[in-house]
């Protein structure tokens, strides 16, 4: 697997808050080598030859965030949206059988063409509190994209001792 990723934003002070349009592109190409599955039933198994994929992606996107200090703490909501484009991930076919397939005949699976255009909606927020305490939480959902639903939420914290 080789990757690349490069980026760049800035931050601008809008009315109290932080607004950063950023771009990013991600190149990915994963060689994948040829397995056999293994199975309870005999004769189903499949063997898949070796195959790669490749993938460059553009996102233009930015965020919003405002910061509150408390007695609490500093907390910081944020919101952001960005367009993401495949630009070369292409279909792909793998080669396959029947592990235990007496004329060893192959057959093609073809996949989808991939979504070439979608967004990604954020929404957030982090604390920082007394005595080196810190956590966060976002939540990602794909927009755009065709049979497919993406939801992530992540959960993080920090502890200084």
């Amino acid at each position: 697997q080789v990757s690349f990723n490069a980026g760049g934003g800035y931050n601008f002070d809008v009315a109290g808050m932080t607004v950063t349009p950023y771009g990013r592109l991600d190149y990915l190409k994963l060689d994948v080598d040829g397995f056999t599955e293994r199975e309870d039933k005999e004769g189903m198994g499949l063997t898949i030859d070796d195959h790669d994929t490749e993938s460059l992606q553009s996102a233009i996107g930015g965020r919003v965030a405002r910061t509150y200090s408390t007695a609490s703490g500093v907390f910081t909501p944020y919101a952001g949206i960005e367009w993401n484009h495949e630009f070369q991930n292409d279909e792909t076919s793998l080669v396959a059988r029947y592990a235990n397939d007496p004329f060893n005949e192959s057959f093609t699976i073809t996949s989808d063409d991939p979504d070439r255009d979608y967004f990604t909606l954020s929404l957030g927020a982090s604390a920082v509190f007394p005595h080196g305490l810190a956590a966060f939480v976002n939540f990602d959902t794909a927009l755009g994209l065709a049979e497919t639903r993406s939801y992530a939420l992540t959960l993080g914290g920090r502890v200084e001792f």
